[in-house]
């Protein structure tokens, strides 16, 4: 899937970030956050192609 393609070039990089995505579901749509550690980079993806997600973490 796309969204975890992204997460490995994000994690690939030459950065010490440490990415922790979360896939949630607002109004019954999955977004996935992609947060850096400390807080100071957020990223909201919606992904429409995909319905049956449910709460969980991916750490890069």
């Amino acid at each position: 899937m796309a969204i975890f393609s992204l997460l490995s070039e994000l994690h690939s990089g030459k950065t010490n970030w440490a990415i922790k995505a979360r896939v949630v579901r607002v109004y019954k749509q999955p977004i996935f956050k992609i947060q850096e550690k400390i807080g100071t980079i957020e990223m909201v993806i919606h992904d429409s192609t995909n319905s049956c997600f449910d709460e969980g973490e991916y750490h890069g």
